[in-house]
C-alpha cells in the first residue's frame, strides 16, 4: 500500500542515509495519516511509522513531541496486538527519550519492558535479548540497583561473546 511504501522510503531517508529530514518528515506525516484514516492498514505498521518519525523527532531535540508520539504508538499498536514483537522499537525508542530528559528511572522501565518482549518472543539464548538486558542492566545500575545490573550482565554476556567476535561494538 502507498502508506507502506512512504513509510520505508521515509525510513531509508532518515535511518539510513541521514539524508533530507524535512521530505522524510513529510513522508512519515503523509504515511501515518493515510493508516490512521484507513481501517485496513494494520495499526502496527501505523504504530511502526509513528516510532520512526518519533525517533526523528528526539534526534532534533523535539523530546515532548517525540513522547507524546511513541506513546500514542504503543496504545494504537497495542489495540492489534499488545505484547507483540513490534514493540521492541517504541520501548527501545521510550527508554532513550527518557535518558535524555535524565528520567532514569523511566529509561530503565521501558529497557526492562523491552527486554521481557524480547525475551518473550526470540528467548533468553538470543543476542538481540541479551544486549537488550545489558541496555536494562545499565538502567539499573545508573537507578543504583547494582547488584541487580551485576546479575544482568552476569547472565548476558555469556550469550553476547558467544555470538560477537571481539572488537564488536555489541561486545
Amino acid at each position: 500500500s502507498s502508506d507502506l511504501i512512504k513509510n520505508q522510503l521515509a525510513t531509508l531517508l532518515t535511518l539510513y542515509l541521514r539524508r533530507r529530514p524535512a521530505e522524510c518528515q513529510m513522508l512519515f506525516n503523509e504515511a501515518i495519516d493515510l493508516a490512521k484514516r484507513d481501517p485496513s492498514i494494520p495499526r502496527t505498521d501505523l504504530a511502526d511509522a509513528m516510532t520512526s518519525l518519533a525517533g526523528m523527532l528526539g534526534e532534533e531535540g523535539k523530546l515532548s513531541e517525540a513522547g507524546q508520539i511513541l506513546q500514542e504508538a504503543l496504545s494504537v499498536g497495542r489495540t492489534e496486538d499488545p505484547g507483540g514483537s513490534w514493540e521492541i522499537g517504541p520501548l527501545y525508542q521510550l527508554s532513550i527519550l527518557h535518558g535524555r530528559q535524565q528520567d532514569l528511572v523511566g529509561a530503565a522501565e521501558y529497557a526492562r519492558q523491552r527486554y521481557e518482549n524480547l525475551l518473550r518472543h526470540m528467548g533468553a539464548d538470543h543476542a538481540y535479548t541479551a544486549i537488550s538486558q545489558v541496555m536494562w542492566a545499565r538502567g539499573l545500575s545508573e537507578t543504583g540497583n547494582v547488584d541487580e545490573a551485576i546479575r544482568q550482565l552476569d547472565a548476558a554476556m555469556p550469550i553476547i561473546r558467544k555470538a560477537y567476535q571481539p572488537l564488536n561494538a555489541n561486545l
